[in-house]
């Protein structure tokens, strides 16, 4: 009977830590998902403290014949400056309703990473609370906005639609080619407006708000921008990106003329003035 007794004890703890391990993995999940701020929250909002972590790195993504083909890599671009360009947006977009407070840290990428979700994780929001709280901030603050990286696979390329993308970086498709002339064995590159392959640079990323009373998160949203040139039945929003010029794309980053990333640049910096005031907008933050 003791034995008996001892394992069903064993077994109700385990039932229990299963259970509460289920419950607070459906609470991380549900939190993380597109939520907008209620309106009883929103007029608490008085300062808001922004934080953007998914601009250190450049990341390029090339499509091949074959999956084999695909190329990626990535790079680091601290002098693009591209997370304090997001806060600045954010700052333009916010600043005539709110205090907004530009917080800098040297834990961005530990932020991020905790922000981030993965096909196996959710966003961990405890460690977040962690990094927060651990900043020293001399003006205090209502709400933390943070700007995260977003991995994803439904970029503008059609048929592309199982290449994941994340963070900063640009996207190259194959190369558009013709059969060769007769007589002539190598194929042709079809030139269109833009170049003979589709070229986007692009900026997913999604964005938390977290009332920094509690570290408890109230709303969140992948970042989106409005698509041009919309087709019948297509979405009117869609993951931010711009198409430019193929022969801006080259097939490793070291071989980037100066000119090569100040369009670049610029084009991502585009589509985070559209999509930054458009997320927010959708948030709940904005009413223009």
């Amino acid at each position: 009977m003791l034995t008996s007794a001892r394992a069903w004890d064993s077994l109700s703890r385990s039932l229990l830590q299963l259970c509460v391990g289920c419950a607070a993995f459906s609470i991380s999940v549900c939190a993380a998902q597109p939520r907008t701020i209620d309106k009883d929250e929103l007029s608490r909002i008085k300062t808001i403290g922004v934080i953007s972590t998914f601009g250190d790195k450049f990341h390029m993504f090339e499509r091949g014949l074959v999956v084999f083909q695909n190329r990626e890599s990535e790079h680091p671009i601290p002098e693009w400056k591209i997370d304090d360009e997001a806060v600045l947006i954010t700052k333009r977009v916010l600043g005539r309703t709110f205090g907004i407070v530009p917080i800098i840290t040297a834990r961005r990428s530990e932020i991020n990473e905790a922000h981030q979700e993965t096909m196996f994780t959710s966003t961990n929001f405890e460690l977040i609370e962690r990094e927060l709280r651990s900043l020293k901030l001399e003006t205090p603050v209502d709400t933390f906005i943070i700007l995260g990286k977003h991995r994803d696979d439904r970029g503008p390329w059609k048929g592309n639609n199982s290449f994941f993308v994340e963070g900063i970086g640009i996207f190259a498709g194959g190369r558009n080619q013709l059969a060769p002339l007769p007589g002539e064995t190598e194929l042709r590159d079809a030139e269109g407006p833009y170049g003979n392959r589709f070229v986007a640079p692009f900026a997913f990323y999604r964005i938390s708000v977290i009332r920094a009373s509690d570290f408890l998160p109230i709303g969140s949203r992948i970042a989106v921008m409005p698509t041009e040139n919309r087709r019948f039945l297509e979405p009117a929003t869609s993951l931010p990106s711009r198409r430019i010029h193929a022969s801006v794309y080259k097939e490793e980053f070291r071989m980037l003329t100066e000119d090569d990333k100040r369009v670049i640049r610029k084009a991502i910096t585009d589509v985070l003035e559209a999509s930054i005031s458009l997320t927010l907008k959708e948030l709940g933050l904005t009413v223009e």
